[in-house]
């Protein structure tokens, strides 16, 4: 009990002894380290990682010091650091406090990586694969680590893009010192089964140690000799392996390696397909058009060629023909009317009976106009008769009596050369029937009395036949 006692006396803090292993560590001085920058992180200060082939020490530059650098530190630089050793007080993790920075020049493992490099390419091995992508894989083989982001990222994309596309996953270590020989049999076995159109191998972001694995020689020229179309996607976009060198195609993370390998969506077959098939509405229908113009030209060049065609053409025809006939029949039976017409309207000026009856009426307007004459001389001779009367009553008849002759004898000259009797002295004659009118043809017949004036004086005759207007009067009727 009392040796407990005395252990529990002589113990102390966490806290107290971080702050006295610090204080001895300090005590220490500045220290003077050699060796590869192989991380490193700038956020306000400088995190960074100092590592040689055995060992590795976590290092801090405050941002004082850093921005007083001549140079930008970068993973794989071969640096000489001078600093104080430090504990921090919160979880007792050593830091190397770096107050300086020098360069050593190019790291071992950047110089040893730069000329595998060299080495591979001057053998040929990054120019055996050249090909291009297949644009509809049907299976995609993934050389990775089966619990790592970037088989769940690959998967995710890819079947995002084009549901149905199989996932072929091929385990492997990523990272260690067994990655690259797990890489290798992975690989091996990928390219023994061929099942696959495409392969991917990669891995998702991680520090320069982590990735170092993917510039392993053997790792690279099996990449190099892949059967099958290869993508190399490993870590992020700054980040370079041998294997990006060596594949088909190198893709910047897994994500784009997903990609890649669908470049043609879902979607896009989608809408490729309804081009595709509107396209063919628009075939079809233009097809369907011509074949049904085509269709209804040959029916009607055999129903034109055959024997209702020609029937109908010639009925056609046959009608053109009947309304010409009709038409000229038409015109030329109006011309002969009108001729008719014509020719009647000249005969009829023409015939001796309406000569007759036109002369009649005439003789009847004088013998009225005459008697009229008469009329208004016998009164004007009556009125002179009168006066001379009265002027030999009042002893005047010697004054008068010479013009009253003279004016009865110029009345009784103008009276004559008017009276009708004058007209018929030249052959013209007035028949009358028995009622006094003047005769027509139709107005009489056979037998009927008529009484015919004529100069000297008047006769009376019978009818014995009447005869057309065209007939000649003075034809013998017994010749």
């Amino acid at each position: 009990m009392p040796e407990e006692n005395d252990l529990n006396n002589q113990a102390m803090s966490v806290s107290e002894f971080v702050r006295i292993t610090d204080k001895c560590l300090k005590e220490l001085g500045v220290a003077k380290v050699a060796g590869e920058i192989s991380e490193l992180k700038a956020y306000r200060h400088l995190y960074f990682t100092l590592k040689d082939e055995e060992s590795s020490v976590d290092c801090l530059m405050w941002n004082g010091v850093m921005s007083k650098l001549p140079f930008t530190p970068e993973v794989g630089m071969q640096v000489v650091v001078s600093g104080q050793s430090s504990l921090y007080q919160k979880n007792g993790s050593f830091k190397l406090i770096v107050s300086r920075m020098e360069q050593a020049g190019r790291g071992l493992i950047m110089e040893r990586l730069a000329r595998l490099k060299e080495k591979l390419q001057r053998e040929g091995v990054f120019d055996l694969c050249n090909r291009e992508l297949p644009p509809f894989p049907r299976r995609v083989g993934v050389i990775t680590s089966k619990d790592g982001e970037a088989i769940h990222d690959i998967i995710t994309t890819a079947q995002t893009r084009f549901p149905g596309l199989e996932i072929r996953i091929y385990p492997a270590k990523v990272q260690g010192s067994e990655a690259p020989a797990s890489l290798v049999e992975a690989l091996d076995l990928a390219y023994e089964e061929n099942v696959c159109d495409v392969l991917i191998i990669g891995r998702g972001g991680g520090s320069f140690d982590d990735l170092l694995c993917f510039s392993d020689e053997a790792v690279a020229r099996k990449v190099a000799s892949s059967p099958i179309p290869i993508i190399s996607a490993v870590g992020h976009e700054p980040d370079v392996a041998l294997t990006d060198f060596a594949a088909d195609v190198r893709a910047a993370t897994p994500t784009r390696a997903a990609e890649l390998v669908t470049p043609v969506t879902r979607d896009d077959l989608m809408d490729v397909i309804a081009g595709c098939m509107q396209r063919l509405d628009n075939a079809e229908d233009r097809i369907l058009d011509s074949t049904s113009i085509r269709f209804d030209s040959l029916r009607a060049r055999l129903e034109s060629g055959g024997p209702s065609g020609m029937t109908q053409r010639l009925e056609e025809r046959l009608g053109a023909l009947i309304s010409r006939l009709e038409l000229s029949q038409s015109g030329i039976l109006s011309a002969q009317s009108h001729k008719l017409a014509l020719l009647r309207a000249r005969l009829g000026e023409l015939d001796p009976q309406r000569r007759l009856l036109e002369t009649s009426a005439r003789l009847k307007e004088l013998t009225a106009r005459a008697q009229e004459v008469c009329d208004r001389s016998l009164l004007d001779a009556k009125e002179r008769i009168y006066a001379a009367s009265h002027a030999l009553m009042t002893g005047r008849a010697s004054e008068i009596l010479p013009e009253t002759r003279s004016k009865v004898m110029s009345a009784i000259g103008r009276l004559d050369a008017l009276s009708p009797l004058k007209v018929l002295t030249r052959g013209y004659s007035v028949t009358l029937d028995a009622h006094g009118k003047a005769v027509s043809r139709a107005g009489v017949s056979p037998g009927d009395e008529l009484t015919t004036m004529v100069a000297d004086g008047t006769i009376i005759s019978k009818v014995e036949r009447t005869l057309d207007k065209t007939a000649d009067p003075f034809v013998n009727k017994n010749s």
